[in-house]
């Protein structure tokens, strides 16, 4: 397979960014962030919220502890109290709630913690959540774990998807 160059935007990185959430996030009611806590998946909902206009918008994040004994569920908590997203749900993710992740024809998946990935999406679809925004390797949405990186259009390995569990590997090449 070909590498696919994304097309320039003008404005750069910030507006490819921005237009790219816009367009993962249009026309659904209730749209899903993972949050970790970190820069990225921060970015990510700042930018859901911004594009929102009056729909319903929940933050995932798995109760996990990071390395300094810094607990994420505390760390998004304080973000969005600092950054005035209150209006943001807050859907905490326990760690004892791991669903089994489908197997796929293409081999091993690629996202870090899949079982807890898997409990995200389920409880994305229990609450409608019309779109899951992309975050990171680390901890990718189920909108980005439909399809592998790097062979959807763009090139992002991102895509939209319907508010139901995912299904590995996304029917056809992407």
């Amino acid at each position: 397979m070909r590498p696919v160059a994304p097309a320039a935007r003008p404005g750069g990185r910030r507006a490819a960014f921005a237009a790219s959430v816009g367009e993962l996030t249009e026309g659904v009611e209730t749209i899903g962030v993972a949050v970790s806590g970190g820069l990225d998946s921060l970015a990510t909902l700042v930018h859901a919220c911004r594009v929102a206009d009056g729909r319903r918008v929940i933050a995932f994040t798995i109760d996990m502890t990071d390395d300094d004994g810094r607990s994420s569920v505390a760390v998004v908590r304080t973000l969005l109290r600092s950054l005035a997203l209150e209006h943001v749900r807050l859907e905490v993710i326990s760690p004892e709630d791991r669903r089994a992740a489908p197997w796929s024809a293409l081999g091993p998946r690629r996202d870090a913690l899949p079982e807890l990935n898997a409990a995200v999406a389920a409880r994305a679809a229990e609450l409608g959540v019309g779109c899951c925004c992309p975050v990171t390797a680390r901890m990718s949405c189920w909108a980005c774990l439909a399809t592998p990186r790097g062979r959807s259009p763009g090139g992002t390995g991102c895509g939209r998807r319907p508010a139901t569990p995912p299904t590995w590997p996304a029917p056809g090449p992407a």
